[in-house]
């Protein structure tokens, strides 16, 4: 009988590296029973993208595993790691239940930005009593990150903000003031992309100084009483807020925008036509609103229109 020849082993460092960092990280570690090849490389001391998440993240009831063994992966491969190998990309979602000291998150977030990490994604589910994680200053003064995503933080703005390459930016269930919002977003120059989602406790947003943002998304901020928008080459906005609370839309639309997505009761035919005006290259409107029996308007650009009742 013949042996079955192990071709994995014969291909190059280079190629296997690229293999793993296809697969999830917690695939990584079970990859040294497929192949003796696998053996011979630190399972992340190259990878390009490291995911962590924890068991059963996305479930109310939690089976038990070994959190040592999952922390100990975490620190591993991200303290452990050569200070010249740079990464691309680190995601942690993680319940804070699992940590014994949030020292340790910031350890994990320095070593990325040590290694001049480029995205950096951080959902951080809060313990039994709800107290977000508060992010580390450092994040707010790296030259290297273009994408940054926040979910369930605490976001305290002490010192200057200097964000020069970022590029998108997501905010979501992050507590926080419309001051320490601002001052974020007037920092990054370049942004493209912003996303501020279900931030409960901001009552106003400003968004200006952005020349390149394309698309803005503003959905789920309940307490918003307040919008002024500057963005001349936006090209894409959407704005969700469906509860009884009135909120002010002030902008200055550009000649760029062909989508906006409307989801308000309080919006009116007069409101409506307001937005729409000075939008000559509008080709898409979605609207959600009680208030809007018919829609009245005369645009030669617009391509179509959606409407529902909230």
């Amino acid at each position: 009988m013949v042996e079955e020849q192990d071709r994995i082993s014969y291909l190059p460092d280079d190629i296997l590296i690229r293999i793993l960092s296809l697969l999830p990280t917690k695939e990584i570690a079970r990859t040294s029973l497929l192949s003796k090849a696998w053996r011979k490389l630190s399972p992340f001391s190259s990878l390009s993208v490291l995911m962590f998440q924890s068991p059963d993240f996305f479930h109310s009831r939690r089976k038990n595993f070994d959190v040592s063994s999952f922390i100990n992966a975490i620190d591993s491969s991200l303290r452990l790691r050569q200070k010249d190998v740079s990464l691309a990309r680190l995601q942690l979602r993680l319940h804070l239940n699992d940590i014994e000291s949030e020292s340790l998150i910031d350890s994990w977030i320095d070593a990325a930005l040590e290694r001049k990490v480029k995205e950096l994604d951080l959902y951080l589910l809060p313990r039994s009593i709800p107290e977000p994680y508060g992010l580390p200053a450092k994040i707010f003064s790296t030259t290297t990150i273009t994408v940054l995503s926040l979910e369930q933080c605490r976001l305290e703005i002490c010192g200057d903000v200097d964000l020069p390459a970022l590029r998108k930016l997501c905010l979501r269930k992050i507590l926080c003031d419309e001051q320490a919002i601002r001052q974020l977003i007037s920092s990054c120059p370049l942004i493209e992309d912003l996303d501020i989602v279900s931030c409960g406790k901001l009552k106003k947003l400003h968004v200006s100084g952005l020349a390149n943002l394309h698309r803005l998304v503003v959905t789920c901020c309940y307490n918003l009483r307040r919008i002024e928008i500057d963005a001349p080459s936006l090209q894409y906005f959407m704005y969700d807020h469906q509860r009884s609370l009135l909120c002010d839309v002030v902008w200055t639309p550009g000649e760029f925008l062909r989508e906006l997505i409307l989801h308000d009761r309080h919006i009116t035919n007069d409101l409506l036509q307001n937005l729409v005006s000075g939008v000559p290259n509008l080709e898409r409107l979605e609207i959600d609103s009680t208030r809007l029996q018919r829609i009245e308007i005369s645009h030669h650009q617009l391509q179509e229109i959606r409407t529902k009742t909230i």
